[in-house]
């Protein structure tokens, strides 16, 4: 028997890593958001220090994206400039995450500030989502990232359905040959193949 090392270290600093991006259009802060909210997560009750820092970092990105938000219209990309309808979605995909907060909520772990920093999220996410005409959760899974959305949203009765769309990717080869992944107008195969396998 082989015992080797947990994913616990890696994580924590990739988490760590991504919850300090410097970049700030709405994609970039909702991706930090979400990154907080696992470093918020997996900090465990005892660890006060990284659930304060992962705080401040999802108030934060909550107060910028509001200042991008236009309801009924979607994100700017950076504050003052035009809607972004394609990076608007991808930053409301990131904000769903916050809903695993929920569960913290009323249970006195979560401070009145972070409660309507996550309701806040929540309904930016709501109203984008909505504008761009997208699907929370996705109800076709045609990505691994559809796929973990159906997970994160916790659709018990489509994990199978999830669970074997990865496994056929998986399987497929396409992982690992980016001239096999469908075309994007925002990144090259070699990017999206980063993220499937991701």
């Amino acid at each position: 028997i082989l015992i080797l090392p947990g994913l616990s270290t890696t994580f924590d600093v990739v988490v760590e890593a991504t919850s300090d991006y410097s970049h700030a259009c709405c994609e970039q802060t909702a991706a930090k958001v979400l990154a907080a909210c696992a470093m918020y997560l997996f900090a465990g009750d005892d660890d006060s220090r990284t659930r304060s820092k992962a705080e401040s970092i999802i108030l934060a990105g909550i107060k910028r994206e509001l200042s991008m938000w236009e309801k009924g219209k979607g994100l700017q990309a950076y504050p003052g400039q035009q809607i972004s309808p394609h990076w608007g979605a991808a930053a409301a995909r990131h904000l769903w995450h916050l809903s695993s907060l929920k569960s913290f909520a009323g249970s006195g772990k979560m401070s009145s500030d972070l409660t309507k920093a996550v309701n806040q999220g929540l309904e930016i996410a709501k109203d984008v989502t909505a504008v761009s005409k997208a699907e929370w959760p996705p109800s076709k899974i045609v990505s691994c990232e559809d796929a973990y959305m159906v997970v994160r949203a916790g659709v018990a009765e489509r994990l199978d359905e999830a669970l074997s769309f990865v496994r056929a990717f998986v399987e497929s080869g396409k992982f690992d040959k980016p001239e096999k992944m469908p075309t994007n107008p925002y990144y090259g195969g070699a990017v999206l193949q980063r993220q499937q396998a991701a």
